[in-house]
């Protein structure tokens, strides 16, 4: 279980489903899970993934991976055909930051990379600098920002330094995909009962435990 940390200001009582947009960030099909094992950087989500199982088949690394990306495709489908979620399947840094403008929540899920001990964000089309994610957050900046990537709490200070009346919520360690993925739907659910800002329903989630999932 990864820890939440949240940073905000003054929040709004309710937030919809209708207010959030989800970025998903990472393979949804076998296509796009071999095309990022072929083209990504070494410190890829995929390829970090293939690097725990050396000699493995990646037909079966798929096989393995396949679960979480239907359940992430099923999410998104339900999100945005039943609760009126704005998706970005496969977003670049500039998609998602207009996104922010659309939106008050945006949930993103990303693989999170250290080079030279600058922190890194991957997107489709390559790692994006936390600085450079940070500066391309619209200005000013009111809504709630959900970074669903490992170790996030280290873009706080970057986006906050910049975008001070936003709400950032982080994990402080590496973040387990199909536990994160579960708490967003969980959270969509609560947000449907119109009592809940996204913060408000991502805290009782986590202070709850897995069983409310």
């Amino acid at each position: 279980m990864t820890s939440l940390l949240q940073n905000s200001s003054v929040q709004s009582a309710t937030d919809l489903p209708c207010d959030c947009t989800l970025a998903l960030a990472f393979p949804l099909s076998r296509d796009e899970f071999f095309h990022s094992a072929e083209s990504e950087p070494e410190d890829g989500f995929i390829r970090s993934w293939i690097r725990r199982y050396p000699g493995y088949p990646l037909e079966d690394l798929w096989i393995d991976f396949a679960p979480i990306a239907h359940y992430a495709s099923d999410l998104a489908r339900v999100a945005a055909e039943e609760l009126g979620v704005h998706v970005l399947r496969d977003p670049n840094v500039a998609s998602w930051a207009d996104a922010l403008s659309t939106r008050r929540v945006t949930t993103l899920f990303a693989h999170w990379s250290v080079r030279d001990d600058q922190d890194f964000i991957q997107f489709a089309g390559g790692f994006v600098s936390s600085c450079d994610c940070a500066e391309s957050v619209p200005n000013p900046f009111y809504g709630v920002l959900d970074m669903t990537v490992c170790c996030s709490t280290r873009l706080i200070k970057a986006v906050k330094s910049r975008r001070p009346k936003c709400t950032v919520i982080a994990n402080r360690n590496s973040a387990s995909l199909n536990i994160r993925l579960a708490i967003y739907r969980q959270a969509l659910r609560l947000l449907a009962t119109r009592q809940y800002s996204f913060v408000d329903a991502m805290l009782k989630i986590h202070s709850s435990g897995l069983e409310v999932l």
